[in-house]
Order: C-alpha cells, then sequence, then structure tokens
C-alpha cells in the first residue's frame, strides 16, 4: 500500500474539497498535493480528521516503522500505568500472578 491507497481507504468517496475542508488543508494546496503526492503533514491531519491514527499514514509513508510506533505506545502507557497496573504486569510476565489484589 502507499499513500494514495491509503487517502483512497481512508476518504473514501469524499471529494478531494471535503477532505480539504475535513482536515483543514488549503483547498489549493491538497489539490495539487493529491496529483502529485500528499506530504507527511497534510497525511497526518488527513489521519486526524477522520479517525485514525496519525502514525498511520508516516508508517505508509515509511517515515517510521511499526515498531517506532509500538516502541512509542509502550513507553507511553507505562509512564501512566499506576503502580498496581505496573506490579499485576510484571507477576502475570513472571508467571506468578495469583489473580490477587495487589
Amino acid at each position: 500500500m502507499d499513500i494514495k491507497d491509503w487517502y483512497i481507504e481512508v476518504t473514501g468517496k469524499d471529494s478531494v474539497h471535503a477532505v480539504a475542508e475535513k482536515s483543514g488543508v488549503p483547498y489549493t494546496t491538497f489539490y495539487k498535493q493529491v496529483r502529485k503526492t500528499i506530504t507527511p503533514t497534510s497525511a497526518v491531519r488527513i489521519a486526524r480528521a477522520y479517525g485514525r491514527p496519525p502514525t498511520e499514514p508516516l508508517v505508509v509513508m515509511g517515515l517510521l516503522t511499526q515498531e517506532d510506533v509500538d516502541a512509542l505506545a509502550s513507553s507511553g502507557s507505562l509512564s501512566r500505568a499506576g503502580d498496581a497496573e505496573l506490579v499485576r504486569e510484571l507477576a502475570r510476565r513472571l508467571g506468578v500472578d495469583d489473580g490477587g489484589e495487589v
């Protein structure tokens, strides 16, 4: 899949004008991009406007790998997890999870 395939999949039958308006990309700028290549900035704005992860088009474009995205997600999750959640996950990974309260 390339960025044009991704664009078609995400926006469906929406017109270029509708996509530009929904994503907040100026129409004339976006019209030129659709004819040549969509920029990463526009692709991220489209993803957000259509409820898709903003990293998705960046992976499609080869600017990020799925491993990059996974690493970002796991590091963010750990920093937001509470102590009890961390202890339960550690116990599960060590195979000592007895299902009890922490």
